[in-house]
């Protein structure tokens, strides 16, 4: 669902009025908190659409506009604020944006002040590495100069006539399959067997949690430096909503939450409550990930020791309480009775029993004197 909101004025005193226009909820909570605390009303708008009507009901000094944006892209958007109000100052922001986007762009009124040449990052990069993210989403035409650049090692400046030789080593990654993707003609086979030298599968974050407190700690620590404040961390409740998400968007995702966090925050600490709503709202259960061996498996035993590792679980969170543990897995408490003694699963204070009936037997035994 689509949403729009009226500036608000903040702080004794106001530079202006921005609109910013993201889909992305971290981009836009972010960018209202900066500009926010910079002085500046801001209206946010998660659409297109969005984002012209609130234009129409309210005036703006300046626009910040996704290039991607759904329903309606960026440079729609851009054309319309322009037409609406020609002297409307508007940034438009990408993380991957073609050379042809940013043309188009100037040519429709943004980046007006671009008026001298400047270092492209291959350019930058000479002699050392550059890494492109998410390689499967740019655009054929781009994909072709890309290859023609890694091929030739030379290109020339947007604009320029003059030859400009690179020697520039490339990581690329995608968390798509770019072999279906040239199948399907989204993808040049020729650019893919050039990247695909050597290639590493990373599994996704859902898969290797183990890693999340690290990456928490380290994003933690880039973002406070950078925003220049004293945050050391998050609180554990935060923690372990972190550890329930299965981040679809892995790392990235991860990355966006904590840097978040960190411009929200007012203490040393990122509490629970600032944890978006859909990663704190996900379920704290999640099936266990399972590899099929090559020899198969029984489907039915695994079936059968899932749900008896899965009841057991339950009555010990329950203290042994079968009409609490019914409850929660949402079973009838006479089924789950059923299924106890199907499984011979021994209740919480049965176990505890046995545990010192042992513990008994083997002290005395220990006790008995032993033979000459």
């Amino acid at each position: 669902m689509s949403t729009a909101h009226a500036p608000v004025a903040r702080g004794p005193a106001s530079h202006g009025t921005i609109l910013v226009v993201d889909d992305e909820e971290v981009m836009r909570d972010v960018l209202e908190r900066l500009l926010v605390q910079a002085g500046y009303q801001v209206g946010l708008a998660e659409s297109g659409p969005d984002g012209l009507a609130l234009a129409r009901r309210q005036s703006f000094d300046a626009a910040i506009v996704d290039v991607m944006l759904p329903e309606m892209g960026g440079l729609e958007v851009l054309e319309e604020l322009k037409r609406s109000d020609p002297d409307l100052v508007v940034l438009m922001i990408t993380a991957f944006a073609a050379v042809e986007t940013a043309i188009t762009a100037m040519k429709k009124g943004a980046f007006t002040g671009a008026v001298y040449s400047k270092k492209g990052l291959f350019e930058l990069a000479d002699k050392g590495t550059l890494f492109f993210d998410e390689i499967g989403n740019i655009p054929l035409e781009t994909q072709a100069k890309l290859l023609r650049v890694m091929q030739e090692r030379e290109f020339m400046r947007l604009g320029g006539v003059d030859i400009v030789k690179v020697d520039v080593r490339i990581v690329a990654a995608t968390n798509i399959d770019l072999r279906r993707a040239v199948d399907e003609g989204r993808f040049r086979e020729d650019l893919y067997y050039r990247l695909n030298v050597i290639s590493v599968q990373l599994p996704a974050l859902r898969h290797r949690k183990e890693d999340i407190p690290a990456l928490v700690s380290h994003f933690v620590d880039k973002y406070s430096r950078e925003n220049e404040k004293p945050v050391t961390g998050v609180t554990p409740e935060a923690m372990q909503a972190l550890l329930d998400y299965d981040w679809p968007g892995n790392v990235r995702e991860l990355e966006n939450v904590i840097e978040r966090g960190v411009v929200l925050t007012t203490t040393t600490k990122i509490g629970r409550e600032l944890i978006p709503d859909h990663v704190r709202s996900a379920p704290s259960f999640h099936v266990p990930h399972m590899t099929v061996p090559p020899e198969g498996i029984s489907l039915r035993d695994v079936i059968a020791n899932f749900e008896k590792r899965l009841i057991e679980s339950t009555l010990e969170s329950t203290a042994g309480v079968q009409k609490e543990a019914a409850r929660l897995l949402g079973l009838k408490p006479t089924t789950l009775n059923e299924m106890i003694k199907r499984h011979n699963i021994l209740l919480p204070r049965d176990r505890d029993r046995d545990r010192e009936r042992r513990a008994l037997k083997e002290a005395d035994e220990a006790e008995k004197p032993t033979p000459a």
